[in-house]
């Protein structure tokens, strides 16, 4: 709806529609935190427990930049995903989907 990767946030048990995510985007950080998570487990099953714990810092520091950059506010505070039903973009609370059937 807004560009960029979306998806649709169900309840658990009946699946009803409650928001659209926005998910990050391309770029080095989740490559950065997987191969610092890779070698922060891999260096300590060699008993390498200095360079693990800078790997797991540099994967730590990374998921942090990953998931900041997901914090952006929508452009709008709904989208209409088909069929006259509109999504709130953000979650507040437990949220009602207005429109459709």
């Amino acid at each position: 709806m807004f560009g960029g990767r979306e998806t649709l946030v169900t309840s658990p048990v009946r699946g009803d529609i409650r928001h659209l995510l926005r998910l990050p985007g391309d770029g080095w950080s989740p490559f950065v935190a997987a191969a610092g998570t890779a070698g922060f487990f891999l260096l300590l099953t060699v008993a390498l427990v200095v360079p693990a714990f800078v790997a797991g810092a540099i994967s730590i520091a990374a998921i942090m930049h990953w998931l900041w950059r997901s914090d952006q506010p929508p452009p709008r505070p709904t989208a209409t995903i088909g069929d006259g039903v509109d999504v709130p973009a953000l979650s507040r609370g437990s949220a009602r989907i207005r429109g459709g059937p």
